[in-house]
């Protein structure tokens, strides 16, 4: 048999059919196509598994940057308040202002 007429049977799939093959080997077959299915599902388990850990490093990213904001914010009232006690045990008449802080030009940038 030529090299060329195997490699037809093969691709051909006569190879299984000639002299009783897939009845001989059904077990074998049967194994192969449970093999590739469960190669296929734990593809798919794994490819939910990192989508749902690029989920999650972002919801943790923005928890993180939650905190931080509110970190600053619970540091700056307590600064605010030790300033405003220690300006109250130095007996100084000095409050917070009103106004929005304005930018003054100098002299030569007029």
């Amino acid at each position: 048999m030529k090299l060329k007429d195997t490699f037809q049977d093969i691709l051909g799939g006569q190879m299984l059919v000639r002299n009783g093959g897939l009845l001989k080997h059904w077990a074998f077959l049967l194994y192969v196509c449970a093999l590739i299915l469960v190669m296929i599902s734990i593809r798919f388990a794994i490819k939910d598994a990192l989508l749902q850990q690029v989920k999650y490093s972002k919801i943790l990213h923005e928890r993180k940057i939650e905190y931080a904001g509110k970190f600053a914010e619970v540091l700056q009232r307590s600064q605010k308040t030790e300033i405003q006690k220690s300006l109250a045990a130095n007996g100084s008449t000095l409050t917070a202002p009103t106004d929005a802080p304005k930018r003054i030009p100098l002299a030569h940038e007029k």
